[in-house]
């Protein structure tokens, strides 16, 4: 997905952390009070709330965290160390252990509590159905350079096909009944709301009926290098949804009445889709990571409403 950069005021900052602990921070806390499994006098400075792939989510605080931090320093740190020798925080990601989960990991950093997020699910697993498009998009080439255009049609239709699966299984989704038809109508379906480019379902399509015709006249009709343009987009956008070539998405929440970060990367992967529709609602923690979701889109239109108002004044 590319990147959105969105300026927000510190109201709007601090609802969205205050949704996080409502949804899932507190009810651990209270959780692990009950079982005697909480420190008495715990501090707070690191929390993940990590979703794998069609369970429950699960809660890790301070050492418990794990994460792989980019940030600038002015010296040598030890490991785990987030005290002033840091200058700033880029990014925050998973690591390899946890890169098929979901997550939301928050650090208290400099008085500020900074809060990443990531929705995107079974990471290595797309990066190998990547891999997988791509040999077939080459074999494509190959085969259109030679003027065998059915096997082209073929290995392209392969190519588009494991495209849309990288998207299925980003939103952990299962697949049902014919796996081609699904996928066909998947595709259709996320193109319809504006997830993809609509090229990329029409091109699925075209390929679906094409790998099936023998007819050479049917092949000639077609424009084959217009088919190989539309699938290297297609693998580019493969590559960024799971983070290739995009900046992790940082918000910074300030405890004092300072705004000292309002220019911020908020990568919206799938959003509410990235649970998909049966988890929302199958369960109250999907339940409430929606309303989260409707709660933050809301918060961020009238936020973006209202300075577009200020600014007509101005």
């Amino acid at each position: 997905m590319e990147e959105n950069k969105l300026n927000f005021d510190d109201e709007t900052k601090q609802r969205v952390f205050q949704q996080v602990m409502d949804i899932f921070v507190n009810p651990e806390i209270e959780r692990r009070k009950k079982m005697n499994k909480l420190q008495s006098n715990l501090k707070l400075e690191k929390i993940q709330v990590i979703f794998p792939p069609n369970k429950k989510p699960f809660v890790r605080f301070n050492n418990e965290v794990k994460a792989i931090i980019k940030c600038k320093v002015n010296k040598s740190i030890k490991n785990g160390d987030l005290g002033f020798d840091i200058d700033s925080i880029e990014s925050i990601k998973l690591t390899d252990k946890d890169l098929n989960y979901g997550h939301f990991t928050l650090l208290f950093f400099r008085g500020n509590w900074i809060i990443s997020f990531n929705f995107i699910y079974n990471k290595k697993e797309i990066d190998e159905h990547i891999k997988a498009s791509i040999e077939f998009y080459e074999s494509a080439k190959e085969n259109l350079k030679k003027k065998r255009l059915r096997p082209f049609f073929e290995n392209a239709f392969a190519s588009a096909e494991l495209f849309t699966k990288t998207l299925i299984l980003s939103l952990s989704q299962k697949e049902k009944g014919r796996q081609h038809e699904y996928r066909k109508k998947f595709l259709e379906d996320w193109a319809s709301l504006g997830n993809v480019k609509p090229e990329f379902s029409t091109t699925l399509s075209k390929l679906y009926s094409l790998r099936s015709s023998i007819s050479s006249n049917n092949h000639q009709k077609e424009n084959p290098e217009e088919i190989l343009d539309t699938l290297e987009e297609m693998i580019k956008f493969s590559n960024k949804l799971i983070g290739k070539t995009y900046k992790k998405e940082i918000i910074i929440v300030s405890e004092r009445d300072k705004d000292i970060f309002d220019e911020f990367v908020i990568m919206i992967a799938g959003g509410l889709g990235a649970l998909g529709i049966e988890r929302i609602l199958g369960n109250a923690i999907g339940k409430g990571f929606l309303m989260l979701g409707i709660a933050f889109l809301l918060i961020m239109g009238v936020s973006k409403w209202i300075r577009g108002k200020s600014d007509t004044k101005k």
